[in-house]
């Protein structure tokens, strides 16, 4: 990961260093992020947190935003990426820019639950020492733009309290439930454990929570989970061609982990039985992300004739955002071969 960032950092309202650093990447979400910064202004810790904003070269800078004067009393850290890193290298660059032991990821069209829950949340981490506290989170969805939200409860956490290679282990026979980085308290120092590995491995985008919180968890050792809800998942309408281009993101992740993932976990003593279970988990969801490719790609362009040179190369432009055309091809051939 290569990035000469820009970083403006406001002073922040008090002289101690903040309890929490909430963590937001942001690629073109401009209409979003007023709304997600005025729910930070109303959480009850606010004034003990610094929000670290990274943005990922978006067509329009966030910073006419962030500079409100509404936004004065917010700890704000504002990081410019000087070249597009993708989602995953962009959430270690945020990491590595916070100043507090604990920190919390926020998308930025999300929202945190309530006013005092992230508070509460913070000092039950503090009290418990432990080293990743994970909430319960509401999804709230819409069928279409205009519509109520339907609401839910998503990614609750995997256990209430766990220590050691237990964490990990209950993570992967669970098949690895909850494993966004959003929805979660986490100390910076397990974060900087992984960060070398984090920074090397090809993962770019889409599942890419997937992949660091796989790592992260491989090196907790203490878990606790809540019974509230701190976070609430806003889904819109499905988008044209969502399926197959997730889905090309996915099977990338898919392929680096377990060829990046699985020799890591042996190389750091992981039980071989589990680091098994994992590899055999991946290996499900990658077949199942190539055939969401195929049948996006079929639905798409609705395939009864044979693609033109222009659809061919769309599909590679795209392919281009989360590997190269080789890995690429060693996927789909690896998928034939199951």
């Amino acid at each position: 990961m290569q990035n000469e960032a820009t970083l403006t950092r406001t002073p922040s309202p008090k002289n101690t260093g903040p309890k929490l650093s909430i963590l937001i990447t942001h690629y073109n979400y401009n209409k979003f992020l007023s709304s997600l910064l005025d729910n930070v202004k109303e959480q009850s810790i606010k004034n003990d947190a610094e929000i670290v904003i990274v943005d990922d070269c978006s067509d329009i800078s966030p910073e006419t935003i962030i500079r409100q004067q509404k936004y004065e009393d917010l700890n704000i850290v504002f990081i410019q990426n000087k070249t597009r890193l993708y989602t995953k290298d962009t959430r270690l660059v945020a990491v590595e820019a916070a100043s507090s032991e604990l920190v919390t990821f926020i998308d930025a069209d999300d929202r945190f639950y309530g006013t005092s829950a992230l508070e509460k949340h913070v000092n039950e981490m503090i009290c418990n020492n432990v080293d990743m506290l994970h909430f319960r989170t509401l999804h709230r969805t819409r069928s279409v733009d205009d519509a109520p939200p339907a609401h839910s409860t998503w990614h609750d956490p995997f256990a209430q309290r766990l220590y050691g290679d237990e964490i990990f282990r209950i993570y992967v026979l669970n098949l690895c439930p909850g494993h966004t980085i959003w929805g979660k308290i986490i100390k910076r120092s397990i974060w900087i454990k992984c960060m070398d590995f984090a920074k090397s491995s090809q993962v770019r985008r889409y599942q890419e929570d997937f992949f660091l919180m796989s790592l992260l968890l491989s090196q907790t050792q203490s878990y606790m989970g809540s019974t509230r809800i701190g976070y609430i998942r806003n889904l819109g309408p499905a988008h044209k061609h969502s399926n197959y281009v997730k889905a090309l993101g996915r099977m990338a992740t898919n392929y680096y982990m377990l060829n990046e993932l699985v020799p890591y976990f042996i190389a750091n003593g992981v039980d071989k039985n589990i680091v098994g279970a994992f590899e055999s988990y991946v290996n499900d969801v990658l077949k199942t992300n190539c055939l969401s490719l195929l049948n996006g790609v079929v639905q798409s362009w609705n395939l009864s004739h044979r693609l033109h040179d222009d659809e061919v190369n769309e599909i590679l432009e795209k392919m281009h955002e989360y590997a190269d055309n080789e890995t690429f091809l060693r996927i789909m051939l690896t998928y034939i071969a199951m």
